[in-house]
């Protein structure tokens, strides 16, 4: 799906795929989509392209987060209610 660099023999990397070719990071900074579409975009899209369901429950975990700390930021609120 993404493409990466080919590994260099003798590397560390425990990823067998070799590192991606492009900073995702960067990617998210240069296009037009707000960080919630972002994060609404990648946890829609995300279980295509995982094997593991370990995995895709630390990348759920991970966006569940993310997405939290992204509404608390924007809605105006600071109490303790979460709801």
């Amino acid at each position: 799906y993404a493409k990466r660099r080919k590994q260099k023999s003798g590397s560390n990397c425990s990823d067998p795929r070799g590192a991606l070719d492009f900073d995702p990071e960067k990617v998210l900074l240069e296009s037009e989509m707000g960080l919630g579409s972002a994060i609404s975009f990648l946890e829609y899209h995300c279980p295509d392209f995982f094997t593991d369901i370990t995995d895709l429950s630390d990348a759920f975990l991970r966006y569940s987060d993310s997405a939290f700390f992204h509404d608390r930021s924007y809605d105006g609120s600071h109490g303790d209610s979460i709801c």
